[in-house]
């Protein structure tokens, strides 16, 4: 599932250190990336994926201007619901 891009501090960059999948899904089945950019128009990376830990958040350091999430399943993983995700991050880059 990838969720909508977005930009959280608008006109600035923003750090994400946690991805929290919403849900009704199994802890150790879930991963999850960041897809990211820093001008409108420019190439789309992807960080690596990151395992649900057992605080129930995907570790992630990212610090870019565009974000959007990606979660991923495991195959033959028993799941019922996925929501979307909350991602813990702060404005970076102020002068």
């Amino acid at each position: 599932m990838d969720t909508k891009e977005i930009e959280i501090a608008p006109g600035r960059r923003s750090m994400v250190t946690e991805v929290w999948p919403v849900g009704d899904m199994q802890q150790a089945a879930v991963s999850a990336s960041i897809a990211y950019r820093n001008l409108p128009g420019g190439t789309v990376l992807f960080t690596n994926p990151s395992n649900m830990n057992r605080a129930g958040y995907c570790p992630q350091r990212n610090d870019s201007r565009f974000k959007r999430g990606r979660l991923q399943i495991a195959a033959g993983a028993l799941w019922r619901r996925m929501e979307g995700i909350h991602a813990t991050a702060v404005p970076t880059g102020s002068r």
